[in-house]
C-alpha cells in the first residue's frame, strides 16, 4: 500500500467525525421543523425555537411558563444499552430572570436517574450561557429513557437549553 493511502485511513480513522453520533434527536434545535422530538409534558408553557444569541447562529429551545404549576418538558425516547454509562451535556441560561430548572431522566424500567429528587443538573439557570455535564448509569432493565425538564412556576423568566447531546462514556 502506498503512504499517502495509509496515511489518509489513519486520519479517518482518528478523526472527530469517528464519534459515537448525538443519541438526543434534534438536540441542537436546528432541524427544519425545531421543535421536533420535544414536547410539553405536564403544566402550561409556551415552547419556541428562538434565535441562540451565540456567534455561528443556530436555535435554541425556549421554555416560558404560563401558569402556577410546575412544566414538565420531555424527549423524544432515546434507545440505550441497559447497565450503560452515558453522558448528558447541554447548554443552559435563563432569559428576563433565573428559573428554577431540574434536568434528569426518566428510564423505561419506570424509574427517574437519579432517584429520590435528585437532579443531574438542579438549580437556578445562570444569566450567560453555560456548559454543563453529567455522567450517569442506566438501570440493568434500561432499554430507552427520555430527558425531563422541570421548570419551577414563579421562578422568573424563561428557560433556554441548547447543544443537548447524549453520549455513551466509557
Amino acid at each position: 500500500m502506498k503512504p499517502l493511502p495509509l496515511l489518509l485511513l489513519l486520519a479517518l480513522a482518528l478523526s472527530p467525525a469517528s464519534a459515537e453520533p448525538n443519541l438526543v434527536p434534534n438536540g441542537a434545535f436546528d432541524a427544519e421543523e425545531p421543535l421536533n422530538g420535544w414536547a410539553l409534558h405536564t403544566g402550561q408553557a409556551a415552547l419556541s425555537a428562538i434565535e441562540s444569541g451565540e456567534e455561528g447562529g443556530g436555535k435554541a429551545l425556549a421554555i416560558a411558563p404560563e401558569g402556577e404549576k410546575a412544566v414538565w418538558v420531555r424527549s423524544a425516547t432515546i434507545k440505550v444499552s441497559p447497565g450503560s454509562t452515558y453522558q448528558l451535556s447541554f447548554r443552559i441560561k435563563g432569559e428576563n430572570g433565573t428559573p428554577w430548572a431540574g434536568v434528569k431522566v426518566y428510564e423505561s424500567d419506570g424509574g427517574w436517574n437519579p432517584e429520590g429528587g435528585h437532579y443531574l443538573f438542579g438549580g437556578n439557570a445562570p444569566r450567560q450561557w453555560e456548559q454543563k455535564e453529567a455522567t450517569f448509569i442506566t438501570r440493568p432493565g434500561t432499554r430507552w429513557l427520555y430527558i425531563g425538564i422541570l421548570l419551577q412556576p414563579g421562578s422568573g423568566g424563561a428557560l433556554v437549553l441548547d447543544d443537548i447531546t447524549l453520549h455513551p462514556s466509557q
